[in-house]
């Protein structure tokens, strides 16, 4: 990967994990209601599950599950019981200090990116369009994408995380926290209808 190859990919990576969806709405969740401290897993958890997901479609590992149609949708299904799961139990908490934040840390976050149709097919797109075919051993090319899009993808992220701890202070009464937590509820379910209509 040359020098404007590796430009162009960054600037999908960055585009592909700042833009609002399903594991960014959850971050934010987790600011306003823990703070970013304590939401760092869940941070960690989302961009190395999608990292590794683009490593393993890059390195051609991913083709099984993407060649296989009803693979896909079995991913597809669970991924969306899981968000509507997560969209309930968002909606029906309440402030911190008498509920706790949405249940995601680490491996909640690494196994909603595993379980995401959307997160495959990001990677797929990446790893066609970014791969290259020369240079490089496919072990490094992938490992390479990887490690390119973990890196602007925590900072990207981090962005949603903080900005829900950010409005920690203007959350002070409970009718606040049901509000948002109905909205960012409400968020999910709309990422639902994305994942719906791909």
């Amino acid at each position: 990967m040359n020098a404007g190859q590796a430009l162009a990919f960054l600037i999908f990576a960055t585009i592909a994990a700042v833009t609002p969806g399903p594991s960014n709405i959850l971050l934010a969740a987790i600011g306003a209601g823990s703070g970013v401290r304590r939401g760092i897993g869940a941070l960690m958890g989302i961009c190395l599950g999608v990292s590794a997901i683009l490593f393993l479609v890059a390195f051609g590992l991913g083709n099984v599950i993407l060649e296989h149609g009803r693979l896909l949708d079995v991913a597809r299904m669970a991924a969306i019981g899981f968000i509507l799961w997560l969209a309930f139990k968002i909606a029906t908490g309440g402030p911190p200090a008498r509920a706790a934040p949405p249940a995601a840390g680490f491996w909640s976050g690494a196994a909603m990116q595993i379980i995401n149709p959307k997160s495959w097919l990001v990677a797929a797109a990446a790893s066609g369009a970014y791969l290259g075919d020369g240079g490089q051993n496919a072990l490094v090319r992938s490992g390479t994408l990887a490690l390119l899009f973990l890196l602007v993808a925590i900072p990207s992220c981090l962005v949603w995380l903080a900005g829900g701890a950010a409005l920690q202070r203007h959350l002070r009464s409970d009718r606040s926290w049901r509000m948002f937590n109905r909205i960012m509820a409400l968020f999910l379910v709309g990422s639902v209808a994305l994942l719906l209509l791909e």
